[in-house]
């Protein structure tokens, strides 16, 4: 024996799955404002620009959490191609080469 579910039962099925889901979500947008916040106050955030989006991005310094170069927004290199080696520092050339 099947049932058939009438258009309307289906309707407020996918409304109470989709208010389930917003409410979820707003409990995961508290917890993760909670949590940078906190390892923010510790000093375990790290708060680069992206040289491509000019996004600010929070980046947490835990230990065994992988750290991404990949800017989630623009999805290019948060640091630019390459970045300045001491040694070049050192020697006045900046990032293209270029010595000041």
């Amino acid at each position: 024996m099947s049932k058939k579910a009438s258009q309307e039962d289906f309707e407020n099925f996918v409304k109470e799955v989709a208010h389930v889901i917003s409410i979820m979500g707003a409990d995961v947008m508290k917890m993760q404002t909670i949590m940078y916040n906190l390892l923010d106050e510790m000093g375990k955030v790290e708060k680069p620009s992206c040289v491509s989006c000019k996004e600010t991005l929070l980046i947490p310094i835990v230990q065994n959490v992988d750290r991404s170069d990949v800017c989630p927004n623009c999805g290019e290199n948060i640091y630019g191609d390459e970045q300045t080696t001491f040694e070049s520092w050192d020697e006045g050339i900046t990032i293209g080469g270029e010595e000041e």
